[in-house]
């Protein structure tokens, strides 16, 4: 529940509480006056004031448990990010035009000093109020960084004054720093008051402000109430209606709501502070806070780079496959081309082969005819005449069984040629073994020597010394048995 009992028969309690990083002025004249008025306006609640540690904000969170808060812009932003708080009413100056332009940051330093501009204060010494306050000093900073610089490193010390005496002018017209830097209005209300010169100092990048007040840095929102998120609809309508209805009664402020805390943001992201203090942190949770869209980018890029490359592995190797499958089937399909082709050939070689032997044999048989006729008629004529001995008769019956056996050879070629089938028969291994024993036998008996040199074509004996060749008688028939 937003607002609590404190005890049975007692008024609803709205607490509030304060992150106190302002100056005393704004406790006495904006603060206790708006709480004042609440407790005015709302008399149907009972109001609980505490005040949170800005050292430690999301701690003192959960120990107060507050439902309202009056804090800077900066810290707004910190407890929007991680608390869930939202803008009630945002305080506009009655001297600026919108609530989103109020504060800012002014930069001074002696009149006789050598600095006259932002690059000529880095190294120095500089006096500020506090390190919490938004336009004290972290506004400043904020401009810094704009100029390119590392604020934590621009200064070579930074002093504190706490709101204390002496104060930053003082520090700054005494030498005790180099640098001070004076929040809103701050150096024309010392002025107006008699406390410092203008003529004694000199403001670093100065330009006028909507107000009149002069600043050396962009101008942001002033104080933020704010509610958090358990606060009942109820209770967030009545102190809605009420702040923005606080009549200004002479103050020199009003409650507005703002819209547009993006350059807030934007300086707090700057300075590394509030909700982007991650980006301080080198911890693997602050890298993966600080660079989330790179590195959900940098993995996004290597899963589609792996799945590529895997993807095209498989496809190499599919490719491959192919590939080894059609070179497997062309090289087979060669093979089985050039076996055909040898097939042919054989084919075209053997058919030449036939028709030349046909024709051979048809050829050859003639002369063979003629020399079995002209044996023949040899030995007739021979015999008439009455001088066919018998070694020419020999001789002429061997001429007569070569004869045989080369028209034997040709009709046996011929066969070939017509290519017919082949008759097989069985026939006793022992037959053949003699069959050839025999036929190499008779070989050596009937080979002619010298002395068995016979002239033919002649009656006379003296025609024995002139031979006209040597031949073998041989058995043609047994041969040709051999060969069946």
């Amino acid at each position: 529940m937003a607002a609590r009992t404190a005890a049975m028969g007692s008024k609803p309690v709205i607490t509030i509480a304060l992150v106190d990083t302002f100056s005393p002025d704004f406790y006495l004249h904006t603060y206790v006056p708006t709480v004042d008025y609440l407790r005015t306006h709302l008399p149907q609640y009972e109001f609980r004031i505490k005040e949170i540690d800005y050292r430690d904000v999301d701690d003192g969170i959960k120990n107060v448990h507050p439902d309202f808060l009056f804090s800077s812009a900066s810290t707004f932003g910190e407890l929007g990010a991680f608390e869930g708080a939202h803008q009630v009413a945002t305080k506009k100056s009655a001297q600026e035009k919108d609530a989103a332009h109020s504060l800012s940051s002014l930069f001074i330093v002696p009149a006789a000093s050598p600095i006259h501009d932002f690059a000529e204060m880095h190294g120095r010494t500089v006096a500020i109020t506090d390190s919490q306050s938004f336009d004290g000093w972290q506004i400043a900073k904020g401009e810094i960084s704009k100029h390119g610089q590392d604020p934590d490193r621009f200064f070579s010390e930074v002093y504190e004054t706490h709101y204390g005496i002496p104060d930053v002018a003082t520090l700054v017209s005494q030498g005790f720093a180099d640098v001070g830097v004076l929040s809103t209005c701050e150096f024309e209300s010392m002025e107006a008051q008699g406390q410092i010169k203008r003529q004694d100092f000199r403001l670093i990048g100065v330009r006028k402000g909507i107000s009149g007040c002069l600043r050396s840095t962009d101008q942001y929102p002033d104080v933020v109430i704010s509610s958090m998120p358990w606060v009942s609809s109820d209770v967030m309508r009545d102190m809605t209606i009420a702040i923005l209805s606080m009549p200004r009664n002479g103050r020199n402020f009003d409650w507005v709501v703002e819209s547009d805390f993006q350059p807030t943001m934007d300086l707090l992201k700057s300075l590394k502070i509030g909700p982007y203090r991650y980006l301080r942190d080198m911890s693997p949770q602050g890298i993966w806070k600080r660079y989330k869209a790179e590195i959900l980018l940098t993995v996004a890029l290597l899963l589609a780079v792996i799945f590529h490359i895997v993807t095209l592995n498989i496809l190499v190797r599919r490719r491959t496959a192919e590939l080894t499958q059609a070179l497997e089937t062309t090289r087979r399909l060669y093979n089985e081309r050039r076996q055909s082709h040898q097939k042919i050939l054989n084919l075209e070689r053997n058919s030449i082969v036939s028709q030349l032997s046909s024709m051979f044999a048809h050829e050859i048989k003639q002369p063979i005819m003629n020399i079995s006729l002209y044996a023949a008629a040899l030995k007739m004529y021979l015999k008439r005449a009455g001088i066919l001995k018998e070694k020419p008769a020999e001789l002429l019956e061997a001429l007569e069984s070569e004869v045989e056996r080369s028209s034997a050879i040709v009709e046996h070629v011929r066969s070939y040629a017509k290519s017919r089938p082949t008759e097989r028969k069985d026939t006793a291994l022992e037959k053949l073994i003699e069959d050839a024993l025999k036929t190499f036998q008779e070989g050596e008996e009937n080979f002619v020597g010298d002395s068995e040199i016979i002239a033919l074509g002649g009656a006379s004996n003296e025609t024995k010394d002139r031979p006209l060749g040597y031949c073998c008688r041989t058995d043609f028939r047994k041969r040709q048995e051999i060969r069946a």
